[in-house]
């Protein structure tokens, strides 16, 4: 009875251990940081696809939007570029490492 208990324990606790607890999973969409989901409020034609990058430890964000020379005329095609939310900074890989040099664009009026 106590193997079948002791099993059963190291069973239900493997998936605990199997994960590198410095480094969060994020599974969908649904956990991307409210105020990321807020930024995207600010320009809604524009076109996102985010996700979390293990390797610098940050979101990656994907930005494409319309490219107009005016404003009352069809889009001459699109432009596209992937910054990171470097704590509300979006900034392109190469910065940040020096990211506390750069403001944060969003944050609270108290």
């Amino acid at each position: 009875m106590k193997k079948v208990f002791y099993s059963l324990l190291i069973f239900l606790l493997l998936p605990l251990f199997a994960q590198s607890p410095k480094r969060p999973q994020f599974l969908a969409n649904q956990f991307i940081p409210e105020e990321i989901k807020t930024f995207f409020q600010f320009y809604p034609d524009i076109k996102y696809t985010v996700f979390f990058d293990d390797k610098v430890f940050d979101w990656k964000i994907d930005m494409t939007a319309d490219l107009f020379f005016e404003r009352t005329k069809k889009p001459k095609g699109q432009k596209s570029v992937t910054l990171y939310w470097a704590g509300g900074r979006l900034l392109p890989k190469e910065k940040l490492p020096n990211k506390e040099n750069y403001w944060i664009l969003q944050y609270d009026y108290e």
